[in-house]
Formats: structure tokens, sequence, C-alpha cells
């Protein structure tokens, strides 16, 4: 009689450990948070992507910044700062710069396509002899409101700040550096640095100041 007492408990026992995995089992758990989510673009809030480009997009979702970010329309929001995009040319409007150094002349044309991209079209002379052209479009550092370009004023020799606009291709790096404001003159001020895989390709004088005329 004891004996089959002790099977009966033993059975109802096993029973209750039996019923309490299957209830761990068929428990639902927290779904782990989407690859995508937990990356640097679950930090990127853009209210219209239209008015940015491609190329800047993909930058900024994928920088190293440790907060969040925000575009809104012509402003970036950086944690709790505010910044507004450059808006020295603007946007749809052609911006020819000028820069004489040394019997070489350099020609940029400039023309802002939305917040974050300008197409550009650029030429070096020597004399009457064109010695170099590119044109395409070029992309604002996505960081750009962490601190400014400083570039030298070749007529001045005083320092002006600038932001910068690259353009890759294979190995070769545009970067256009577009002034912020007017010389005393209330000219525009940019300058053109070129990054070519071919190290026996001359290119224009990095140190040169383009400008635009006072009517611009």
């Amino acid at each position: 009689m004891k004996t089959f007492k002790y099977l009966v408990l033993f059975f109802l026992y096993f029973e209750i450990l039996t019923c309490g995995t299957n209830q761990a089992n068929n428990t639902t758990l927290p779904l782990s948070p989407n690859p995508k989510d937990s990356g640097r673009e679950h930090k990127v809030f853009i209210k219209d992507e239209s008015k940015y480009s491609e190329g800047f997009l993909k930058q900024i979702k994928a920088c190293d910044y440790p907060d969040s970010i925000k575009l809104i329309d012509s402003f970036i929001i950086a944690g709790n700062d505010t910044f507004t995009f450059p808006r020295d040319l603007y946007k749809g409007t052609e911006y020819t710069f000028i820069g004489n150094s040394n019997a070489q002349v350099s020609k940029l044309i400039l023309r802002r396509l939305n917040e974050s991209c300008i197409a550009f079209n650029f030429k070096w002379y020597l004399e009457n002899d064109l010695l170099f052209a590119d044109s395409g479009t070029a992309e604002l550092n996505p960081l750009f409101f962490l601190g400014t370009e400083n570039r030298l004023d070749d007529n001045t020799h005083e320092m002006y700040g600038a932001f910068e606009y690259t353009r890759k291709s294979n190995n070769n790096i545009t970067q256009i550096d577009v002034g912020i404001g007017k010389d005393d003159l209330s000219r525009l001020r940019a300058s053109v640095k070129y990054f070519l895989e071919d190290k026996f390709r001359p290119v224009p004088n990095s140190d040169c100041t383009l400008r635009t005329n006072r009517m611009q």
C-alpha cells in the first residue's frame, strides 16, 4: 500500500514539473532589437528626405556621432543644439568664382542643388591653354556643424571660415571649400583642392582663393 502511495506521489510530482516546463517553453520572450534599429540609423530623424542628397543622408546615418540627429528643413538638430545648413549660396543660383596665380587662371561655377549638395564645373588655365577640367556634384561634410574649415585668403593673408564639400570618384577626391560670408569687397570666396590617384597629373594650386564679382 505504501509503495502504491509513493508511486502516485511520484507521478503527481512528475506531472507538475512537466507542466511547468511546458509553460516556460510557451512563454513569449521580448523580441531582440532589429539590427537596423540598433545602429546609427535609429538615431537619425529626417523630416523630408527630398531636401537632401542621397550621399549626404547615407553618410550622416553612418557617421560616428554620439547623440541623436534631426534634419528638419534647413536646420540640423544635434543633441540639444540647432544649426543652420550653409546659406551663402542660394538654391538654384549659379555663381562664378575666378582665381589668378602666376599666370594661371582657375574658374569655378557653383550651383546649390539642395540643402547638402552642390553642382560644380571647374577649369584651370595656363594663359589660354586649358590644363585641367572637371565637373560633377559634391556633398557637404555631414558633420559640418562641429566646426568649419579655415582657409587663407591669398590677397589679405587673413583666415576665413568655409564649409567643405567633397566628391569621391574611385581613388580621386575633389574638395571644394565655400567661404562663409563675403570679403571686404562683398565677394564670395572658395577654394578647390584635388587628391588624384595619378600622381603625375598636374593639379591646380589649392592655395589660390577664387572669388565672385561684387554683383553676386
